[in-house]
């Protein structure tokens, strides 16, 4: 876990660049199945937007974070609709899940200093 520090109104750019490369990203598997029910080769137009969306995504990953801890209600009611639209669908929740755990294990690397 990260350990993270709590200051005043550092709002949630990077958290909402993080939901932005996981919608962008499930968008492109449901359009990818909805051509022939598969994700191959074929679809990899479809995955153009999730690749422009993931280097701001984890560009500033490491202040995810403190963002989370920041919250002002304004900012909770916006990413309470973000996280919404994934709850009619387990699936995505979970892929949301992981990609936030995922940012909090990159930014620990990026805080300590080590890649390997």
């Amino acid at each position: 876990m990260v350990n993270v520090k709590k200051s005043a109104g550092i709002g949630i750019k990077e958290t909402s660049e993080l939901f932005d490369f996981a919608d962008a990203t499930i968008d492109a598997v449901v359009v990818s199945k909805a051509n022939d029910g598969k994700v191959d080769l074929r679809d990899f137009t479809n995955f153009f937007n999730p690749s422009i969306k993931l280097v701001p995504a984890i560009m500033g990953i490491e202040k995810v974070d403190d963002e989370l801890v920041d919250l002002d209600s304004a900012e909770i009611a916006i990413l309470e609709g973000r996280i919404n639209k994934y709850a009619k669908n387990p699936r995505y929740a979970k892929a949301v899940g992981h990609l936030l755990a995922f940012a909090n294990e990159v930014a620990g690397i990026a805080k300590d200093g080590k890649a390997a």
